[in-house]
């Protein structure tokens, strides 16, 4: 079974600002060739940039967090972070967005599937939302600059 961290390890970070951010494209081919489907894993937060000629642009909507939970609760979770008090009141683009961004894993088990990871990445590359919001700010879009910072 693969270990999250150490897969984030074996990426090659570039240094802005004294951080480190890692690149989109090399993460989800490091995961589409592992052998196996589970992925040891802890609470964190993946930050997504598109970098450009050294200026970076953060596009906190797509952050994925990851939660080690006792019970799985999306609904609650979706009320916290937005600080509604039903389901209804939230627009469903919110929905659909935390749906691919927001993963629960059980404290029992603490594992992901490699195919969520991937389906989240697939999500963030190929958004024409966000394709749309970085053509707006730089002009164009390429994959290869997008990059994540791990918390």
């Amino acid at each position: 079974m693969q270990n999250f961290q150490n897969l984030i390890e074996s990426l090659k970070p570039i240094k802005i600002s004294n951080e480190k951010l890692y690149n989109v494209a090399e993460l989800e081919e490091k995961i589409k060739v592992l052998a196996n489907s589970k992925i040891t894993i802890s609470d964190c937060i993946l930050t997504i940039y598109y970098v450009d000629e050294g200026k970076r642009y953060e596009l906190y909507e797509y952050e994925l967090s990851v939660d080690v939970v006792k019970e799985k609760d999306f609904g609650g979770y979706l009320l916290r972070l937005t600080g509604k008090e039903t389901i209804d009141e939230i627009p469903p683009m919110i929905i659909e967005r935390q749906k691919k961004c927001h993963i629960e894993i059980l404290k029992s088990e603490q594992t992901l599937d490699k195919f969520a990871l991937e389906d989240y990445l697939e999500f963030v590359i190929n958004s024409p939302e966000l394709k749309k919001q970085i053509t707006q700010v730089f002009g164009t879009f390429a994959k290869e600059k997008l990059y994540f910072e791990i918390y």
